[in-house]
This record gives C-alpha cells, sequence and structure tokens, in this order.
C-alpha cells in the first residue's frame, strides 16, 4: 500500500474515530432514558464557567430599589447609599456547563437548560454569590449534563422588624424579580445561537431555594399577564408588565417552562375563588419536583393566609416606582390578604387541576427552612452530611426531569416521599418508574423503635380506626400524624405508656406517624383503612 493511502487510511481512521467518540458524548444526555443520575457525567474539571454576566438591556434602565441607607430599620445597616439605582448591576447571570471539548455535540444535541435563583428573601444583603451556595447546585447540576445560569436579580426590600405581616416593599420586590427572572430567561434565548454552549429551549427547567424558589414558581406557574394583576393587585400600574423591556431579551420572545424545582419555597395566590380554578388559567402547568422541611416557619408547608401589613409606615412604598406618574403604591383597601401554599400545599393544589400536573414531594419531618444539622430526608441523623444531602437534591431533580423529558413521568409509581429516601433510577422500563425503598409492603402489627420498640397496629373491631402504640419506656411523648402531602392531622402530647390515636375521622390512605421521645424519633409509614 502507498503512503498517499496510508496516509488516507490514517485519517479516515481518526475522523471516524472522532465521530464515533462524539456520537458516544451526544449520547450522554437527559434524552436517553438508560442514564443513572445518581451518577456524574462529567467532571469538574470538565466544567466551564462564564462570571457575571449582564442581561441589562441598552435600550431602557431598570430601577432597583435600594434600602441600605434606611437608618433605624435598615436592611443591611450599610447608610448613605442611593434609594433607587438604575445602572443594572445587579442584573447578572454566570453560565455553568460541560467545555467544549468533553461535550463536542452542542449544535448537533444542545443540553437542557436550568435556570436557578438564590434565596435571600429580597434582602439588599443577599446575591448569587452568597446565598443558599446555589454556585454548588449549578456545578452539580453542570456534572450531569445541563446548561446552568446562576441568576442575580434586582432585591431591596423594608420588612417590619414587629409584624410579620408582608409589607408593600416585599410584595413589589417580589414582582420585580419575577420581572428579572422572565427578562434573564428571554435574554438567554435570545444569544443562545451566538454562544458555543447551546441549550435546548424544549427543554427548559427552572430552579431555586426560599425565596429563589418563589420567583421559579411564580414565573412558571402564573405565566400570564392577566393571573399576575389578579394576584398582585394594581402592582403593575407601578412597575409595569410582568413582561417589560428593561432586558437584552426583548418582549416579543416566548419560552415555555417544562419542569420545576422548588427548595423550601412557596407560591403566592389570590385568597378569594378556588386555587385549582386560579392555576387552571394557564395553558400549560410543568411538573414539579419540591423539597421541604415540615418544620419551616418562613414558608409554612401547607396552604394559609398570608396577612398584608396595614401600618401606616408600610402599607405604601414609593421607591422606583418610575413606570408611570405615580410615584406611590398602596395596598388597595379591598385587599387584606392574600394565600401562600409551600410544598405540601401546593402539591395537594396540583393534584386537583383540570390537567393532571406530575409532581415528587419530599419532606423532612424535623428539618425547618433549608438544609440544617436536622435534615436527613429519611437518610438517618448522623448518617449523610448535608453536602450530601446537596448532591442527593440533584439527583433527584435530574432524575425526576428525565422522566420529563421523556414524557415517562404520568407513570411514576411513588410521588410522595417523607422522611423516605427515593432509590429511582433512569425513566425508560415501567420498572425503572418504581421506587423501590418507599414502596414497601404494609403489615398490621409493626415494629418500630423510640429508644426500646414500639408496637404499633389498628384495631378495625366495631369500625373502629385507631393507632395503638405501646412504648417500652415511660416520659414525655410527642407524636405527629401526617397525611401523605406531609399536612399534619393529629398532634398528641402525653406521658402514658400507651397512647391511642382515634382516626375515624380520617380517609383511608398512607400516613406518616413521627414519635418523639427523648432525645429519639421514629418514623414509620402507615396504611389506614
Amino acid at each position: 500500500m502507498n503512503r498517499k493511502l496510508v496516509s488516507l487510511l490514517v485519517i479516515f481512521l481518526l475522523w471516524y474515530g472522532q465521530g464515533n467518540a462524539q456520537n458516544l458524548a451526544c449520547n450522554l444526555l437527559s434524552n436517553n432514558c438508560a442514564i443513572d443520575y445518581t451518577k456524574d457525567i462529567f467532571t469538574e474539571s470538565q466544567i466551564y464557567i462564564s462570571p457575571a454576566i449582564s442581561y441589562k438591556s441598552t435600550r431602557n434602565n431598570a430601577p432597583d430599589a435600594n434600602y441600605k441607607d434606611n437608618n433605624s430599620l435598615s436592611d443591611c445597616g450599610i447608610m448613605n447609599l442611593p434609594g433607587c439605582i438604575a445602572d443594572g448591576s445587579a442584573l447578572t447571570y454566570s453560565v455553568y456547563c460541560p467545555n467544549a471539548n468533553s461535550y463536542p455535540c452542542y449544535s448537533a444535541k444542545p443540553l437542557p437548560v436550568i435556570f436557578f435563583f438564590h434565596g435571600g428573601g429580597y434582602s439588599d444583603c443577599n446575591s448569587n454569590d452568597n446565598a443558599d451556595n446555589i454556585d454548588e447546585y449549578c456545578l452539580a447540576f453542570a456534572k450531569k449534563g445541563y446548561v446552568v445560569f446562576n441568576v442575580n436579580y434586582r432585591t431591596g426590600r423594608l420588612k417590619d422588624p414587629n409584624d410579620k405581616a408582608l409589607t408593600a416593599s416585599q410584595f413589589l420586590a417580589t414582582y420585580r424579580a419575577m420581572q428579572d427572572a422572565r427578562g434573564a430567561i428571554r435574554t438567554a434565548i435570545s444569544r443562545n445561537e451566538s454562544s458555543f454552549f447551546h441549550f435546548d429551549t424544549n427543554n427548559l427547567f427552572i430552579a431555586g431555594a426560599s425565596s429563589g424558589a418563589q420567583i421559579a414558581l411564580h414565573v412558571a406557574y402564573i405565566s400570564n399577564q392577566s393571573m399576575a394583576e389578579e394576584l398582585f393587585a394594581d402592582v403593575s400600574d407601578v412597575l409595569g408588565p410582568i413582561n417589560i423591556d428593561y432586558y437584552a431579551g426583548k418582549t416579543n420572545i416566548d419560552f415555555r417552562i417544562k419542569g420545576v424545582l422548588s427548595l423550601w419555597g412557596a407560591v403566592y395566590l389570590p385568597s378569594t375563588g378556588s386555587p385549582a380554578d386560579f392555576f387552571n388559567k394557564n395553558s400549560y402547568n410543568p411538573p414539579l419536583v419540591t423539597f421541604q422541611g415540615m418544620k419551616d416557619i418562613v414558608f409554612l408547608p401547607g396552604t394559609s393566609r398570608v396577612l398584608l401589613n396595614k401600618n401606616s409606615n408600610y402599607i405604601t412604598d414609593n421607591k422606583c416606582l418610575v413606570y408611570s406618574k405615580q410615584r406611590s403604591y398602596s395596598y388597595p383597601t379591598t385587599l387584606n390578604t392574600i394565600t401562600q401554599s409551600g410544598s405540601s400545599g401546593f402539591y395537594e393544589i396540583l393534584n386537583t387541576l383540570q390537567r393532571k400536573v406530575n409532581c415528587e414531594l419530599y419532606l423532612d419531618s424535623d428539618m425547618g427552612h433549608g438544609l440544617d444539622n436536622r435534615s436527613d430526608f429519611g437518610f438517618g441523623k448522623g448518617k449523610i452530611s448535608t453536602d450530601d444531602l446537596k448532591i442527593y437534591i440533584v439527583e433527584r431533580a435530574t432524575t425526576f426531569f428525565q422522566s420529563v423529558i421523556n414524557n415517562t413521568a404520568s407513570r411514576l409509581i411513588t410521588d410522595s416521599f417523607q422522611d423516605c429516601v427515593n432509590s429511582r433510577i433512569k425513566s425508560c422500563a415501567p420498572a425503572d418508574l418504581r421506587d423501590k425503598n418507599c414502596n414497601s409492603s404494609f403489615t398490621d402489627a409493626a415494629i418500630a423503635a423510640v429508644q426500646q420498640p414500639v408496637n404499633t397496629w389498628y384495631n378495625l373491631l366495631q369500625l373502629q380506626k385507631n393507632i395503638y402504640i405501646n412504648l417500652r419506656n415511660i416520659g414525655l411523648t410527642k407524636i405527629y400524624l401526617t397525611n401523605s402531602a406531609g399536612l399534619v392531622v393529629k398532634t398528641i402530647t402525653d406521658d402514658k405508656q400507651q397512647i391511642v390515636i382515634p382516626c375515624n375521622d380520617l380517609q383511608t390512605g398512607i400516613y406518616f406517624l413521627v414519635v418523639q421521645q427523648g432525645t429519639k424519633t421514629q418514623r414509620q409509614k402507615l396504611f389506614i383503612p
């Protein structure tokens, strides 16, 4: 064989080998239902990070309310700064994604995308650099094969230090953040073709922690102007529409959220009318995966009323209201409350909608607002670190998103996990969609353990539905019984050796029993016939 033919053969083999390698890499996508997302696809060294990219408009400035200069009620204790800034410095996002060498298929097979929003209660003291360790989540999602945008947004609000009722400035801050979130997404879409990290606009996900989760939920489920005006009464008169022209991405760019991850967040909805009727006004309500602690007092897990602060110092706000000639905002006199639904409350609402919404709900009976040393989500106290819980959350979210992308989420067998580890992987076959850890069979006499074993059983004689708990140790015992959505339906505190929980008023179904005695806690899934 002559040298020319040898050279051509070598070139062909190199090209063929490279093509096969690229094809292999191109299959490492969430639309491959055989990928196990409990494992990373890319290493940290293969992730490209582009920090602090501006998404502000060159046409219009977004006024940013600043409360750092407030004296006795300062948001941060930093004084003498302007009360309204319009330089767009808050409107930035950072991008995390596999680099072009590690994933050479961006043009042929764009990756799914996640827009992530940090928490911080809209305080001027918080940004995406220091709230909720959002950068760790973004890096973890990128290692699973996602393009991730860590989005900063306008902050600034004045809380009443003597009252938990919602102030006018907090109400406006929530609306501003929703405007920014939508603007950031539109901007990223407008720049998609000019970036090497092309993302799939058909697989666009949104996520957040705390108030960032509230932003994500509002963008996903309050998706049109009429719903926004029904909830945020008169706010558009002073802040403009939710799709305002403050951003590089113009207002005519449309998008659809494929799925949502909420970390200890909540969604607002009007207090009048049916929640289902309100959310049925959406043309599409995306699937939701959500995590929360049942002892969260910042955003209650269930559905509750939020009082609006009618103190004269907090009923009105006048910062940065430059959309119209109106220079102040006050709550309408007819508006006294709005409703707020946390993870379990919103889970129940979504299950009542005309179009079924696929959800996965994760509740921790001991956790407060955010991950702490009480959090374990079923692994057991002291058996998993906070860092490992973050990894678990990302694994669960990407596995759920995988089923959403592959249109198999409707076949999920288990969708509520309270103090229970979800071991589901992949989303191809029906067997893949059944959780193997939380789907155990139930017995009439189940054995539990607090300090010593607790016997739990049901007495169905004379149509009585009671749970009998025989404690081997006498002492003060606290017992909580929750339904499958995490709402507490029974609370008992007693020091007897046998405690009876009457359940005749409860519907047939799965419940969760939490028994606390001393420093020990026992959790058990129960079936009440």
